[in-house]
């Protein structure tokens, strides 16, 4: 099964199981779960506090091809930048850009031998 990070907080995966082959890709967000924070979560007294935990959520689904594998990295990308200081779309877009850039850097140094067009 395909589990790829694409970010710190969001990952690639597939639904591929020992039955089946990969139907979708499917991305994932990474949540810190603190219990303590739990509506009706209660101390108990001399005992020590329940550790965090890190647990996977998926976030959304795409065909499996070439275009839905592109749109579930974008969409990684675009929901783990943080644009919330843009003024403008421009802004926004210069910042998207960027992040995109970094992570394409990141690929084709992973890659060999380089792949041009």
């Amino acid at each position: 099964m395909l589990n790829v990070s694409i970010t710190q907080n969001y990952r690639i995966t597939t639904d591929e199981t020992e039955r089946a082959p990969a139907t979708q890709f499917i991305l994932q967000r990474r949540h810190i779960v603190d219990p303590t924070k739990a509506p009706g979560y209660k101390a108990e007294e001399g005992a020590p506090a329940p550790a965090t935990s890190e647990e996977w959520r998926n976030a959304g689904y795409y065909s499996l091809n070439a275009n839905g594998l592109a749109a579930a990295v974008k969409s990684a990308i675009l929901r783990d930048t943080d644009v919330s200081q843009a003024q403008t779309i421009g802004e926004a877009l210069r910042i998207y850009a960027t992040a995109t850039d970094k992570l394409t850097d990141v690929i084709n140094a992973c890659l060999s031998p380089k792949i041009s067009t």
